[in-house]
């Protein structure tokens, strides 16, 4: 335990500094993406098939997501800073609601293998958010920031066509491998927003690991290889055993959504402050180191 202890990621004081001071200027920087976007998005609509009663509920979500106001969370484990009201909130869903997942289960030891024979040639990257307190956390992006990562297409077909159909897919959030090392926590956090899900399909998930999501808790049984739940509820990872936990995870869009509002995110999505953020370290992200 004293060696974890010691391994705990800090942040560099330059950083520390840095993370302070960008508090002002990202409230300028945000207030002024918020007037352009309103302008860009009211013309978007003027020239669409949609009119602003059918995007009531979005209205709401575009002021939480420029930070003009503050939601009230009906659920104190859930708290994410774009925050879509009227959904349905749930930590954990049933796999069986989503028609693409029988045909992820078909190609899931293909997929595992794909992942396994792509990884003994490959380093794979450190996750860029730093979230593990203790232990590893590597990851091979598919998708990051709506961006496909096309100089690993080639070795990953099968996982590629799995994947295809699911609603979102490479538009809405993430889809990466995660590889977690023995002894590994990822402390509690939030997602950003509640207008997607998150799956993860199981590859390799020995014994003794566990994630809580909101007041859930699951453990990797047999016969559980596909998790489905809702990221914008607070949760965190232990892994307690001696092997790797491999997982294939990505992000698809919210069932509740209706055809208005899912133009209407699509629309906006590359206006809001954090996807602008994240979308300008896509290229390094999609960018693995050969061994």
């Amino acid at each position: 335990m004293a060696a974890e202890q010691t391994s705990e990621y800090r942040k560099p004081l330059r950083r520390r500094v840095y993370d302070v001071l960008k508090v002002p200027a990202r409230a300028v920087r945000d207030r002024y993406l918020y007037h352009r976007a309103k302008g860009f998005f009211d013309q978007a609509v003027e020239q669409s098939e949609y009119s602003w009663t059918d995007l009531g509920r979005f209205k709401e979500y575009f002021e939480y997501a420029f930070s003009r106001r503050k939601p009230h969370f009906p659920n104190s484990l859930q708290r994410p800073r774009r925050y879509f009201p009227g959904l349905r909130a749930q930590p954990v869903w049933d796999p069986n609601e989503f028609e693409f997942v029988p045909e992820l289960l078909r190609s899931r030891e293909v997929i595992r293998s794909e992942f396994n024979g792509y990884r003994q040639n490959t380093e794979l990257m450190v996750h860029h958010q730093r979230l593990n307190a203790v232990g590893k956390w590597n990851i091979l992006y598919l998708h990051a920031a709506g961006n496909p990562n096309v100089g690993i297409r080639e070795f990953f077909p099968e996982s590629i066509k799995a994947t295809g159909s699911v609603p979102g897919m490479g538009v809405v959030g993430q889809a990466y491998f995660s590889l977690l090392a023995p002894g590994t926590h990822i402390p509690a956090h939030c997602g950003p927003t509640n207008t997607k899900l998150r799956l993860q399909l199981r590859l390799d998930v020995p014994e003794g690991c566990e994630m809580r999501i909101g007041d859930h808790l699951h453990k990797w049984d047999e016969g559980h290889e596909i998790l489905v739940f809702d990221d914008s509820f607070e949760h965190e990872v232990w892994i307690r055993g001696q092997g790797e936990r491999s997982v294939l995870i990505f992000d698809f869009w919210h069932p509740d959504l209706t055809s208005a509002e899912l133009w209407a995110l699509e629309t906006i999505e590359c206006w809001t402050p954090d996807r602008r953020r994240y979308r300008r370290i896509s290229k390094k992200l999609l960018k693995p180191t050969t061994t």
